[in-house]
């Protein structure tokens, strides 16, 4: 990560002008650009454009057989921008901030490659198959439906390299989720 080995980071964005927030919808192109430039020098970032990133195969991108096997399974037999701007720096241990429209892969940009990741830090090791592991990911979420829409895109990619999601979330009987705890890769929503 930045802070830890100087890799830097990247910025990933894949958003047009109809796609920024209202609050920056008021700031001129000028300004806003020059505001991004100001963050992007703070977090020591590399600004990407997803557009302009040529499209690899998953497998190309650093992810593993398994994985690669279950996103053509899923629809997703070659990446998108997103996907393809995101995996491999992931995977390198980079930070990386990325935007885009609703049904440009963004779930599949971060959770792919941190089921790889997680897969590479078990190699080898004996314990992993134990019983009552505890988690080793949270991904949040602001609200439950999108915690079920993100498992639901991420559980079978987990389940491909042998790997358990489960979802935590408020307003219900708490007994499953603690139970599920145990042993389970997880989301959560306030």
């Amino acid at each position: 990560h930045a802070g830890d080995g100087g890799l830097g980071g990247a910025v990933v964005d894949l958003a047009d002008g109809a796609e920024q927030p209202r609050r920056r919808r008021d700031i001129n192109d000028g300004a806003r650009l020059a505001l991004d430039h100001e963050v992007h020098d703070r977090l020591q970032a590399d600004a990407i454009d997803a557009s302009t990133v040529a499209a690899s195969s998953f497998s190309e991108l650093g992810l593993g057989e398994n994985i690669v096997k279950v996103l053509a399974e899923l629809g997703a037999a070659s990446p998108f921008p997103i996907q393809a701007a995101t995996i491999t720096p992931i995977l390198e241990g980079r930070d990386v901030l990325a935007r885009g429209r609703t049904g440009s892969g963004k779930t599949i940009a971060f959770g792919a490659p941190l089921v790889e990741s997680l897969l590479r830090s078990q190699a080898g090791d004996k314990k992993r198959r134990e019983f009552a592991r505890s988690p080793k990911a949270l991904v949040l979420a602001p609200t439950r439906e999108l915690a079920l829409q993100i498992d639901r895109t991420i559980q079978p990619i987990a389940r491909s390299v042998g790997l358990f999601t489960t979802q935590i979330y408020g307003g219900v009987p708490q007994g499953r989720q603690v139970g599920a705890l145990a042993a389970a890769w997880l989301r959560a929503a306030p």
